[in-house]
Protein backbone atom coordinates (compact mmCIF):
# COMPACT_ATOMS: atom_id res chain seq x y z
CA UNK A 1 0.00 0.00 0.00
CA UNK A 2 3.01 2.41 0.52
CA UNK A 3 3.53 2.42 -2.97
CA UNK A 4 0.14 3.41 -4.36
CA UNK A 5 -0.20 5.27 -1.44
CA UNK A 6 2.41 7.90 -1.76
CA UNK A 7 1.42 8.74 -5.63
CA UNK A 8 -2.00 9.19 -4.54
CA UNK A 9 -0.53 11.83 -1.65
CA UNK A 10 1.92 13.82 -4.05
CA UNK A 11 -0.73 14.02 -6.70
CA UNK A 12 -3.51 15.54 -4.09
CA UNK A 13 -0.82 17.69 -2.72
CA UNK A 14 0.80 19.20 -5.57
CA UNK A 15 -2.99 19.75 -6.15
CA UNK A 16 -4.22 21.31 -3.06
CA UNK A 17 -0.27 23.27 -3.10
CA UNK A 18 -1.43 24.94 -6.12
CA UNK A 19 -4.67 26.29 -5.07
CA UNK A 20 -4.53 26.82 -1.19
CA UNK A 21 -1.92 28.99 1.09
CA UNK A 22 0.95 27.09 2.30
CA UNK A 23 -0.19 28.36 6.28
CA UNK A 24 -3.69 26.54 4.87
CA UNK A 25 -2.13 23.90 3.55
CA UNK A 26 -0.16 23.04 6.62
CA UNK A 27 -3.10 23.20 9.01
CA UNK A 28 -5.18 20.59 6.27
CA UNK A 29 -2.42 17.70 6.22
CA UNK A 30 -1.60 17.64 9.79
CA UNK A 31 -5.38 17.90 10.76
CA UNK A 32 -6.25 15.18 8.39
CA UNK A 33 -3.57 13.12 9.74
CA UNK A 34 -4.58 13.75 13.50
CA UNK A 35 -8.21 13.23 13.04
CA UNK A 36 -7.66 9.46 11.40
CA UNK A 37 -5.16 8.50 14.20
CA UNK A 38 -7.87 9.92 17.26
CA UNK A 39 -10.77 8.16 15.06
CA UNK A 40 -8.93 4.98 15.20
CA UNK A 41 -8.06 4.89 18.82
CA UNK A 42 -11.48 6.08 20.30
CA UNK A 43 -13.64 5.02 17.34
CA UNK A 44 -12.46 2.63 13.82
CA UNK A 45 -10.17 0.02 17.04
CA UNK A 46 -13.45 -0.52 18.67
CA UNK A 47 -15.17 -1.51 15.97
CA UNK A 48 -13.41 -3.66 14.24
CA UNK A 49 -12.79 -5.61 17.44
CA UNK A 50 -16.24 -5.70 17.36
CA UNK A 51 -17.06 -7.28 14.36
CA UNK A 52 -17.21 -4.13 12.28
CA UNK A 53 -16.18 -2.46 9.11
CA UNK A 54 -14.17 -5.51 8.06
CA UNK A 55 -15.49 -7.20 4.85
CA UNK A 56 -14.54 -10.57 5.99
CA UNK A 57 -17.69 -12.48 4.06
CA UNK A 58 -16.44 -10.63 0.53
CA UNK A 59 -13.07 -11.19 1.23
CA UNK A 60 -13.74 -14.56 1.74
CA UNK A 61 -15.72 -14.72 -1.65
CA UNK A 62 -12.95 -13.01 -3.55
CA UNK A 63 -10.37 -15.18 -1.97
CA UNK A 64 -12.32 -18.45 -3.33
CA UNK A 65 -13.21 -17.23 -6.92
CA UNK A 66 -9.77 -15.70 -7.38
CA UNK A 67 -6.18 -17.06 -7.98
CA UNK A 68 -3.94 -17.73 -5.05
CA UNK A 69 -1.79 -14.69 -5.90
CA UNK A 70 -4.31 -12.02 -4.91
CA UNK A 71 -4.68 -13.26 -1.50
CA UNK A 72 -2.41 -10.22 -0.67
CA UNK A 73 -4.00 -7.39 -2.16
CA UNK A 74 -7.66 -9.44 -0.98
CA UNK A 75 -6.19 -9.22 2.84
CA UNK A 76 -4.96 -5.83 2.45
CA UNK A 77 -8.95 -4.73 1.51
CA UNK A 78 -10.15 -7.15 3.96
CA UNK A 79 -8.25 -5.41 6.82
CA UNK A 80 -8.45 -1.22 5.01
CA UNK A 81 -8.78 0.04 8.23
CA UNK A 82 -5.21 -1.55 9.75
CA UNK A 83 -4.23 -1.56 6.37
CA UNK A 84 -5.18 2.52 6.08
CA UNK A 85 -3.27 2.68 9.82
CA UNK A 86 -0.17 1.05 8.12
CA UNK A 87 0.45 3.42 5.57
CA UNK A 88 -0.59 7.04 7.38
CA UNK A 89 1.74 6.07 9.97
CA UNK A 90 4.55 5.10 7.39
CA UNK A 91 3.85 8.61 6.19
CA UNK A 92 3.62 10.59 8.84
CA UNK A 93 7.59 10.67 8.71
CA UNK A 94 7.95 11.65 5.21
CA UNK A 95 4.86 14.29 5.27
CA UNK A 96 4.89 15.53 8.54
CA UNK A 97 8.69 15.89 9.33
CA UNK A 98 10.24 15.72 5.81
CA UNK A 99 7.68 18.05 4.23
CA UNK A 100 6.03 20.39 6.51
CA UNK A 101 8.32 20.82 9.11
CA UNK A 102 11.61 20.79 7.19
CA UNK A 103 10.02 23.27 3.94
CA UNK A 104 9.18 25.35 6.70
CA UNK A 105 12.11 25.91 8.00
CA UNK A 106 13.97 26.20 4.83
CA UNK A 107 10.96 28.82 4.19
CA UNK A 108 12.62 30.66 7.07
CA UNK A 109 15.83 29.77 7.77
CA UNK A 110 18.93 31.70 5.71
CA UNK A 111 21.63 29.21 4.54
CA UNK A 112 24.17 31.10 7.17
CA UNK A 113 21.21 30.11 9.99
CA UNK A 114 20.54 26.87 8.55
CA UNK A 115 24.71 25.74 9.49
CA UNK A 116 24.01 26.61 12.86
CA UNK A 117 20.37 25.43 13.78
CA UNK A 118 20.18 22.30 11.49
CA UNK A 119 22.36 20.48 13.52
CA UNK A 120 20.18 21.68 16.59
CA UNK A 121 17.13 20.75 15.06
CA UNK A 122 18.09 16.93 14.31
CA UNK A 123 19.41 16.32 17.83
CA UNK A 124 16.30 17.46 19.50
CA UNK A 125 14.47 15.34 17.17
CA UNK A 126 16.50 12.50 18.22
CA UNK A 127 16.33 13.42 22.09
CA UNK A 128 11.92 13.37 21.56
CA UNK A 129 12.70 9.62 19.70
CA UNK A 130 14.48 8.49 23.15
CA UNK A 131 11.12 9.73 25.59
CA UNK A 132 8.55 8.65 22.71
CA UNK A 133 10.34 5.24 22.77
CA UNK A 134 10.15 5.16 26.34
CA UNK A 135 6.47 6.72 26.63
CA UNK A 136 5.26 3.79 23.83
CA UNK A 137 7.11 0.94 26.28
CA UNK A 138 5.55 2.09 29.44
CA UNK A 139 1.86 2.17 27.79
CA UNK A 140 2.13 -1.08 25.92
CA UNK A 141 3.01 -2.22 29.22
CA UNK A 142 0.03 -1.13 31.02
CA UNK A 143 -2.02 -4.28 30.35
CA UNK A 144 -0.57 -5.78 33.57
CA UNK A 145 -2.72 -3.26 35.65
CA UNK A 146 -5.95 -3.86 34.40
CA UNK A 147 -8.27 -5.70 35.36
CA UNK A 148 -9.14 -9.29 33.86
CA UNK A 149 -11.46 -8.50 30.45
CA UNK A 150 -10.16 -5.54 29.70
CA UNK A 151 -9.16 -4.97 26.42
CA UNK A 152 -5.64 -4.07 26.87
CA UNK A 153 -3.85 -3.21 23.39
CA UNK A 154 -7.06 -1.11 22.92
CA UNK A 155 -6.63 1.02 26.33
CA UNK A 156 -2.98 1.46 25.22
CA UNK A 157 -3.88 2.44 21.57
CA UNK A 158 -5.87 5.06 23.09
CA UNK A 159 -3.37 6.65 25.52
CA UNK A 160 -0.77 6.38 22.13
CA UNK A 161 -3.22 7.85 19.52
CA UNK A 162 -4.51 10.72 22.54
CA UNK A 163 -0.52 11.29 22.62
CA UNK A 164 0.04 11.71 18.97
CA UNK A 165 -2.88 14.08 19.03
CA UNK A 166 -2.00 16.13 21.44
CA UNK A 167 1.58 16.72 20.13
CA UNK A 168 -0.20 17.33 16.70
CA UNK A 169 -1.92 20.25 18.58
CA UNK A 170 1.81 21.37 19.97
CA UNK A 171 2.71 21.60 16.62
CA UNK A 172 0.26 23.33 15.08
CA UNK A 173 -0.02 26.18 18.13
CA UNK A 174 3.61 26.82 17.75
CA UNK A 175 3.24 27.15 14.02
CA UNK A 176 0.59 29.39 14.36
CA UNK A 177 2.59 31.66 16.77
CA UNK A 178 5.86 31.55 14.79
CA UNK A 179 3.56 32.65 11.73
CA UNK A 180 1.79 35.64 13.59
CA UNK A 181 3.97 36.63 16.69
CA UNK A 182 7.64 35.97 14.85
CA UNK A 183 7.37 35.87 11.34
CA UNK A 184 4.71 39.03 10.70
CA UNK A 185 7.12 40.99 13.35
CA UNK A 186 10.02 40.22 11.50
CA UNK A 187 8.37 40.28 8.09
CA UNK A 188 9.45 43.87 7.61
CA UNK A 189 5.92 45.38 6.74
CA UNK A 190 6.91 47.98 9.62
CA UNK A 191 10.95 47.47 8.63
CA UNK A 192 10.91 45.78 11.52
CA UNK A 193 14.61 43.83 11.86
CA UNK A 194 14.52 40.14 11.90
CA UNK A 195 16.35 38.36 15.14
CA UNK A 196 19.01 38.42 13.50
CA UNK A 197 19.28 42.06 12.81
CA UNK A 198 18.47 42.55 9.39
CA UNK A 199 15.29 43.18 7.13
CA UNK A 200 13.88 40.03 6.20
CA UNK A 201 14.02 39.84 2.37
CA UNK A 202 10.68 39.72 0.55
CA UNK A 203 10.34 36.55 -1.24
CA UNK A 204 9.31 36.07 -4.61
CA UNK A 205 6.18 34.20 -5.31
CA UNK A 206 6.85 30.68 -6.97
CA UNK A 207 4.62 29.95 -10.55
CA UNK A 208 2.58 27.30 -9.69
CA UNK A 209 2.94 23.78 -11.70
CA UNK A 210 1.03 20.71 -12.71
CA UNK A 211 2.24 17.36 -11.24
CA UNK A 212 3.50 16.61 -14.65
CA UNK A 213 5.15 20.20 -15.07
CA UNK A 214 7.08 19.36 -11.51
CA UNK A 215 7.77 16.06 -12.93
CA UNK A 216 9.46 17.34 -16.32
CA UNK A 217 11.72 19.76 -14.09
CA UNK A 218 13.18 17.88 -11.65
CA UNK A 219 14.26 15.37 -14.34
CA UNK A 220 15.69 18.03 -16.62
CA UNK A 221 18.26 18.92 -13.40
CA UNK A 222 21.17 15.86 -13.12
CA UNK A 223 21.53 16.40 -9.49
CA UNK A 224 18.14 15.89 -9.17
CA UNK A 225 18.15 12.53 -11.02
CA UNK A 226 21.19 11.46 -8.74
CA UNK A 227 19.02 12.60 -5.51
CA UNK A 228 16.08 10.71 -6.70
CA UNK A 229 18.28 7.34 -7.46
CA UNK A 230 20.07 7.45 -4.20
CA UNK A 231 16.72 7.70 -2.32
CA UNK A 232 15.03 5.18 -4.23
CA UNK A 233 17.74 2.56 -3.76
CA UNK A 234 17.95 3.17 -0.21
CA UNK A 235 14.42 3.15 0.22
CA UNK A 236 14.62 -0.27 -1.85
CA UNK A 237 16.95 -1.93 0.28
CA UNK A 238 16.11 -0.49 3.69
CA UNK A 239 12.17 -2.28 3.02
CA UNK A 240 13.63 -5.43 2.21
CA UNK A 241 15.63 -5.81 5.42
CA UNK A 242 12.94 -3.97 7.25
CA UNK A 243 10.02 -6.47 6.33
CA UNK A 244 12.00 -9.09 6.71
CA UNK A 245 12.92 -8.39 10.02
CA UNK A 246 9.39 -7.22 11.02
CA UNK A 247 8.35 -10.86 9.66
CA UNK A 248 10.56 -12.23 12.54
CA UNK A 249 9.27 -9.83 14.68
CA UNK A 250 6.39 -10.21 14.58
CA UNK A 251 6.59 -14.54 15.16
CA UNK A 252 8.95 -13.57 17.98
CA UNK A 253 6.36 -11.65 19.68
CA UNK A 254 2.89 -12.17 18.62
CA UNK A 255 1.08 -10.32 21.19
CA UNK A 256 0.41 -6.59 20.34
CA UNK A 257 1.23 -5.01 23.75
CA UNK A 258 4.91 -7.05 24.07
CA UNK A 259 5.17 -5.95 19.83
CA UNK A 260 4.60 -2.16 21.22
CA UNK A 261 6.90 -2.53 24.21
CA UNK A 262 9.86 -4.22 21.76
CA UNK A 263 9.61 -0.96 19.27
CA UNK A 264 9.37 1.03 22.12
CA UNK A 265 12.60 0.23 23.16
CA UNK A 266 13.58 -0.07 19.57
CA UNK A 267 13.00 3.61 19.13
CA UNK A 268 14.77 4.74 21.95
CA UNK A 269 17.74 3.19 20.59
CA UNK A 270 17.79 4.53 17.35
CA UNK A 271 17.58 7.77 18.75
CA UNK A 272 20.40 7.36 21.41
CA UNK A 273 22.44 5.83 18.39
CA UNK A 274 21.36 8.39 16.26
CA UNK A 275 22.72 11.15 18.62
CA UNK A 276 26.27 9.31 19.01
CA UNK A 277 26.47 8.69 15.12
CA UNK A 278 25.88 12.83 15.18
CA UNK A 279 28.73 13.37 17.04
CA UNK A 280 30.78 11.30 15.07
CA UNK A 281 29.41 12.37 11.96
CA UNK A 282 30.95 15.79 12.68
CA UNK A 283 34.32 14.04 12.94
CA UNK A 284 34.13 12.16 9.72
CA UNK A 285 33.09 15.27 7.90
CA UNK A 286 35.46 17.31 9.34
CA UNK A 287 38.43 14.67 8.94
CA UNK A 288 37.42 13.47 5.30
CA UNK A 289 34.50 15.58 3.81
CA UNK A 290 31.51 14.81 2.38
CA UNK A 291 32.34 12.16 0.25
CA UNK A 292 33.53 9.43 3.07
CA UNK A 293 30.46 10.53 4.84
CA UNK A 294 27.88 9.62 2.26
CA UNK A 295 29.74 6.23 1.81
CA UNK A 296 29.36 5.72 5.51
CA UNK A 297 25.20 4.47 5.37
CA UNK A 298 25.26 2.45 2.17
CA UNK A 299 28.15 0.36 3.25
CA UNK A 300 26.82 0.22 6.89
CA UNK A 301 23.41 -0.85 5.27
CA UNK A 302 25.45 -3.56 3.06
CA UNK A 303 27.48 -5.20 5.67
CA UNK A 304 24.26 -5.17 8.13
CA UNK A 305 21.88 -6.32 5.74
CA UNK A 306 24.27 -9.41 4.08
CA UNK A 307 24.64 -10.28 8.12
CA UNK A 308 21.12 -10.79 8.98
CA UNK A 309 20.38 -12.62 5.58
CA UNK A 310 23.38 -14.53 6.13
CA UNK A 311 21.82 -15.11 9.99
CA UNK A 312 18.23 -15.90 8.43
CA UNK A 313 19.13 -18.42 6.07
CA UNK A 314 21.49 -20.45 8.58
CA UNK A 315 20.45 -20.17 11.65
CA UNK A 316 19.24 -23.48 12.12
CA UNK A 317 22.69 -24.69 11.76
CA UNK A 318 23.50 -22.86 15.21
CA UNK A 319 20.64 -23.78 17.34
CA UNK A 320 22.01 -26.09 19.29
CA UNK A 321 24.80 -23.77 19.95
CA UNK A 322 22.47 -20.59 20.81
CA UNK A 323 20.44 -23.15 23.11
CA UNK A 324 23.77 -22.79 25.57
CA UNK A 325 23.16 -19.38 25.83
CA UNK A 326 19.63 -19.38 26.25
CA UNK A 327 18.65 -17.85 22.58
CA UNK A 328 16.73 -19.87 19.62
CA UNK A 329 17.89 -18.75 15.93
CA UNK A 330 14.56 -16.61 16.02
CA UNK A 331 15.23 -14.07 18.50
CA UNK A 332 18.87 -13.94 17.34
CA UNK A 333 17.58 -13.13 14.08
CA UNK A 334 15.58 -10.14 15.63
CA UNK A 335 18.04 -8.92 17.87
CA UNK A 336 20.39 -8.89 14.61
CA UNK A 337 17.63 -7.46 12.73
CA UNK A 338 17.25 -4.91 15.38
CA UNK A 339 20.88 -3.81 15.62
CA UNK A 340 20.89 -3.47 11.65
CA UNK A 341 17.86 -1.19 11.45
CA UNK A 342 19.46 1.02 14.56
CA UNK A 343 22.65 1.26 12.96
CA UNK A 344 21.53 2.30 9.17
CA UNK A 345 19.24 4.85 10.81
CA UNK A 346 21.54 6.47 12.33
CA UNK A 347 23.52 6.28 9.65
CA UNK A 348 21.21 7.70 7.64
CA UNK A 349 19.78 10.38 9.96
CA UNK A 350 23.10 11.89 10.86
CA UNK A 351 24.75 11.54 7.59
Amino acid sequence: VNLPGAVGFTVLYSALANRMAPQALFYTVLSTFLAFFGAFGWLIYPLVSAGLLHPVAFASKLAAALPAGFAAPIAVCQNWTYSLFYLLANMWGSVVVSLLFWGFANEVTTVSEAKKYYPLFGMFANVALVFSGQFVRYVSKLHTSLPAGVDGWGVALKLLMSAVVASGGVIMAAFRYLNVAVLKEADGSDGAPSPSGKLAPKKKKKPSMSIGESARHLASSAYIRSLATLVICYGMAINLVEVTWKSKLKQAFPDPSAYSAFMGSFSSATGVATLAMMLFGRFVFRKWGWGTAAMITPAVLLGTGVAFFALCLTGNTFAPLLSTVGLTPLMLAVFVGAAQNIVSKAAKYSL
